[in-house]
């Protein structure tokens, strides 16, 4: 199995299971640095350690992503989802209608940025202890 293969298997399952912690040792397994997760086409960018880029194309259709920015309905979306009580899918729609156009998360440092369409910054977030930074 090539490496798009598992690490498409790896996101699929931590959407179904909410298995963050699993999930977060296993991308640092892989050595990826971070990646990118495009709401609008479902689309992930993974970066590896060595700078190696991965793309893993989405499986839904398009959608359009708000031009209203709402960070505090970002970070209540997140501690929602963390705590499972929010499919994958519950989570990006509310994000979506949110504002945000793609997040990127930082697997060494633990963080995650949300980020709407003009590159604002709405939200950022520890995945590791899902604190709010800002």
């Amino acid at each position: 199995m090539d490496q798009v293969d598992v690490l498409e298997k790896m996101f699929e399952q931590v959407r179904k299971e909410h298995n963050f912690p699993w999930f977060y040792s296993e991308l640092k397994r892989q050595n990826i640095a971070y990646y990118i997760y495009y709401l609008a086409t479902d689309n992930i960018r993974v970066v590896t350690e060595n700078d190696e880029v991965i793309l893993i194309r989405g499986k839904r259709d398009l959608l359009k992503v708000s031009t209203n920015k709402n960070p505090e309905q970002v970070k209540k979306a997140a501690q929602i989802h963390y705590s499972g009580k929010s499919t994958f899918r519950e989570y990006t729609a509310t994000l979506i209608n949110a504002g945000v156009f793609r997040w990127v998360t930082d697997v060494n440092d633990n963080k995650r940025h949300y980020y709407s369409v003009d590159d604002t910054l709405l939200y950022m977030e520890d995945v590791e202890n899902n604190n709010p930074l800002i």
